[in-house]
């Protein structure tokens, strides 16, 4: 899980060059990689600073917080996915990193793995991506540039300064 979270932040910051290359003003000092993030967010939180992997599992700030769950009948745990975790980060978070990241031209082969995943585990399954795409039948309910009607980078930059 780990390395997927980490190859997620490294899309952003692919996403952020993009940008940045036709737009060198805008300040994008904030998109940085995950671990640079967790040190300055939580770095008195972590107990142990050696791995991403170890930052997230030492970190106070996650204490307590866990994907809810329910008892099968064989005794096992599976998620629960209604929950806010996909109904409500996913069409505000990842999706709106995928649809920057369509305007930018630039590939999300990562997020694309993430997002698929997702929105089949949605109750009721989500249509976001298709054919690596947002233009699922469910756009409207994100918060996506491309649900605003924004086609181009050009368009997006310039409507959001």
């Amino acid at each position: 899980t780990v390395d997927i979270i980490a190859s997620v932040s490294n899309e952003a910051l692919q996403i952020k060059a993009a940008i940045q290359k036709s737009y060198p003003d805008i300040d994008l000092k904030d998109v940085r990689f995950i671990e640079d993030f967790f040190e300055e967010a939580y770095s008195d939180d972590i107990a142990d600073h050696s791995s991403l992997r170890n930052m997230f599992h030492s970190n106070k700030g996650y204490d307590g917080l866990a994907m809810p769950t329910k008892k099968t009948e064989a005794g096992g745990y599976l998620p629960i996915f209604d929950h806010r975790y996909l109904n409500e980060d996913l069409p505000g978070g990842i999706l709106v990193q995928k649809g920057i990241a369509e305007l930018a031209g630039v590939p999300t082969p990562v997020m694309n793995k993430v997002i698929l995943w997702c929105q089949d585990q949605c109750v009721p399954p989500k249509e976001y991506l298709v054919d690596g795409k947002l233009q699922g039948k469910d756009i409207a309910t994100t918060k996506t540039p491309q649900r605003y009607g924004f086609k181009d980078l050009k368009t997006f930059i310039e409507g959001n300064r």
